[in-house]
């Protein structure tokens, strides 16, 4: 009776052995090496650029179809299950490396949770993609997609202030565009949505 905590613990271990493929398996725990081979590491570091590239686009689709192919991957090549494990864990430290140099710290961001330790409990590949998903990549292209909104706000009334007190000047959208190394028709359509008019008509008005 002793021994079961410890045996139980051994045979949870041995499951992260198991292979990827369907069907019922067999794991010898009496044998010299019970486990079996650890599998051949793998990492899908295309489908990782990928991934990354969609995030920072703020592409929620894009990065979800990049995921699916990561998984694909590390499914395919991966002989067992825990080979699968690491490659994701590997993907969630490169997430979190971007979002610091985004200057977006994952401790505020995930609320002091740590990431790491909840998918380290996840098994099975579908649940750590979803985990991955919903977690981690869709909170932070929301917060984001917040921040640049709240960037493009500060630029618009950067600018009506700045007519104000120069409309008497030669002003263009172009120039305001050149200045804060944004594109016009992404400032144009910020610039409308705050005012209700396009550039032009604003200018005129005042």
């Amino acid at each position: 009776l002793s021994d079961i905590a410890a045996l139980y613990e051994q045979a949870r271990q041995a499951t992260g052995y198991r292979s990827l493929d369907d069907g019922s398996q067999w794991f010898d725990l009496e044998t010299i090496n019970p486990f079996g081979d650890s599998g051949k590491p793998v990492y899908p570091f295309v489908h990782e650029r990928e991934i990354l590239q969609a995030v920072r686009l703020n592409d929620q689709a894009g990065a979800k179809e990049a995921l699916q192919r990561f998984f694909a991957y590390l499914c395919s090549e991966a002989d067992k299950e825990m080979a699968v494990q690491p490659g994701a864990l590997q993907l969630l430290g490169s997430l979190q490396h971007m979002m610091l140099h985004a200057q977006v710290d994952p401790q505020q961001l995930f609320d002091g949770v740590n990431m790491y330790e909840k998918l380290s409990q996840l098994r099975e590949p579908e649940a750590m993609e979803q985990f991955i998903m919903s977690q981690i990549i869709v909170p932070y292209v929301e917060e984001l997609e917040k921040r640049s909104n709240l960037q493009m706000k500060r630029i618009v009334n950067k600018m009506i202030a700045h007519i104000e007190t120069h409309y008497m000047e030669d002003l263009s959208l172009d120039q305001f565009a050149d200045e804060e190394g944004i594109p016009a028709y992404a400032l144009s359509k910020v610039f409308k949505q705050e005012t209700s008019t396009n550039f032009i008509d604003y200018l005129t008005q005042v």
